[in-house]
């Protein structure tokens, strides 16, 4: 008698997904902070905004993972707009665009970018975005598609913004005009010359010479 295997299971001290992933994300982002730090020769200005970037982002997932991880993580309720509260400084410019990062600090950014797909592609990964409450994986959509496009990873589908359905006028879709038909153009009668309706009229430019006649 033929006996299957039983299935794999996790042992039962096995770190949570968010853990494991949150362990693994720092510290890429950890090593991307040194190498910005070291490349700033080559990065010039973009150094402190892609700096800041990073830096919030790792803080952010770090307290994202770790409230899934511990399952205390709860979804914040919306903030009432506050007509009297007071902006401060605007932020810095923050850097965008694919490959960003990569085409200024070359092979050095590179090596965190593949680092960065290989985990997302990792099936504990996988397990962990399946499996998130739909706002977390909103939130941590938010944080990470930014770092994806300035190392050139390819989104996960479980991170990419859902398609906008198409807005429509506010007083409903415009009624369709029913096409009128276009008026033939009258095709133009054939010029005619008043002397000579048949034909064009002949332009003589030199009128035939006399001929002279020979005595017989």
């Amino acid at each position: 008698m033929n006996i299957l295997p039983a299935p794999p299971t996790s042992p039962p001290d096995a770190p949570h997904p968010a853990a494991e992933f949150a362990t693994a994300l720092d510290t890429i982002l950890a090593s991307t902070l040194l190498m910005i730090a070291a490349q700033f020769r080559l990065l010039g200005a973009f150094t402190l905004p892609i700096w800041t970037r990073f830096s919030r982002a790792r803080v952010r997932l770090a307290r994202l993972l770790a409230k899934l991880a511990a399952g205390t993580w709860r979804p914040s309720p919306p903030r009432a707009a506050d007509p009297n509260r007071k902006h401060g400084a605007p932020a810095p410019y923050s850097p965008r665009g694919r490959l960003r990062l990569i085409r200024k600090a070359g092979y050095h950014a590179a090596a965190f970018g593949s680092q960065l797909s290989f985990l997302l592609q990792n099936p504990n990964t996988q397990t962990l975005l399946a499996t998130a409450p739909p706002e977390a994986l909103a939130a941590m959509a938010r944080t990470l598609r930014p770092l994806c496009h300035l190392l050139g990873v390819e989104v996960p589908p479980a991170l990419r913004p859902a398609p906008r359905p198409p807005q429509e006028p506010e007083g409903g879709p415009s009624p369709t005009k029913p096409s009128k038909p276009k008026p033939a153009k009258p095709t133009p009668e054939p010029h005619r010359h008043p002397i000579d309706p048949q034909r064009r009229p002949r332009f003589i430019l030199y009128p035939d010479p006399p001929r002279k006649t020979r005595p017989a």
